[in-house]
């Protein structure tokens, strides 16, 4: 049985992990270890490249979302190696799903490197041809995602009195319409084909909506009873992963549901944090944050598991 469960954890490794080593850099559940930063920093937010080789993620330098944070791309293969993006001193953060456009082979991201106050931008893929997208006096704009073409980048704006809203605009910056108000909106992420968007809502609690691009045919995915955040979509656009506590104590889990609502499935299981999924467009993998800390407040490493069929 020992030897069973060894060889499995393995071939989720897809053969980065010895059997001696399979212990120490893969969990029970399947998930493996693909990065892990040192001392206080925190890695966050994985968002996989176009070719499905590479991850971008957010190193945060002093703990959980403490700044300033850098953009790092990763192997996406269980030990791997990191280099730079983006580190100049400011906090440069990406966001889960679909932030790393193939059309355009740029990635988007909020930064207060212009003076203070949350904006975002795009760059090439090597942080090179930094572009600022957003220019609106009093706003902060964070948690950028591409529209499917390029166009497009929808984002999230504080609104002020404890309102968050969703906001998009075309990828020059101009075009800048608003498409949720009166609400706590977050984290919005296009679908492959560019039809829908969703989001995170927080009413009762988190739960996972959909939209149309110009903000209508609102509908509920997820249950605000399960606290479900940091959601994107399948690379075919029929499912969401997300992650939710499930109804149970003990931390967070990686959940899938059809992206029209119904049954989640549980993906990963362990008492601890694990967050900010994210498909790999080959449809294989799931990349997320994670961390043994329950409340999700400690610093997190990457890791993947294997997508559901």
């Amino acid at each position: 049985m020992r030897r069973t469960l060894l060889t499995w954890l393995c071939l989720a490794c897809l053969g980065a992990c010895s059997p001696a080593a399979a212990p120490a850099s893969c969990r029970e559940d399947g998930s493996c270890l693909v990065y892990s930063p040192t001392g206080a920093t925190s890695a966050q937010n994985p968002c996989y490249s176009p070719d499905s080789n590479e991850i971008l993620f957010t190193l945060w330098h002093r703990g959980y979302n403490a700044g300033p944070a850098g953009l790092y791309v990763a192997r996406a293969t269980p030990g791997g190696s990191s280099h730079p993006v983006l580190d100049d001193g400011a906090s440069n953060v990406n966001l889960p799903g679909s932030c790393w456009n193939a059309a355009t082979s740029r990635i988007t991201f909020a930064s207060d490197r212009a003076g203070g106050k949350e904006e975002i931008f795009t760059s090439k893929a090597d942080g090179g041809d930094i572009m600022q997208i957003t220019r609106l006096a009093g706003t902060d704009f964070i948690e950028p995602s591409f529209s499917p073409d390029g166009n497009e980048i929808v984002f999230e704006a504080g609104a002020g009195a404890g309102s968050v809203e969703i906001w998009k605009a075309r990828a020059d910056g101009s075009g800048l319409v608003r498409l949720t108000s009166g609400g706590v909106d977050r984290e919005p992420n296009w679908s492959p084909a560019g039809d829908q968007i969703l989001f995170q809502r927080l009413a009762g609690g988190w739960a996972i909506y959909t939209m149309r691009p110009d903000g209508s045919n609102l509908m509920r995915v997820t249950s605000p009873q399960q606290s479900s955040t940091d959601a994107s979509f399948s690379p075919d656009g029929k499912r969401i992963v997300y992650s939710s506590s499930g109804g149970r104590p003990g931390g967070d889990s990686l959940f899938v549901i059809a992206a029209g609502g119904g049954s989640p499935q549980r993906i990963t299981d362990q008492q601890g944090y694990d967050g900010a999924p994210t498909w790999s467009p080959d449809g294989l993998w799931l990349a997320f944050e994670s961390s043994p800390d329950p409340a999700g407040v400690a610093p997190t490493s990457l890791w993947r598991i294997l997508a559901p069929r």
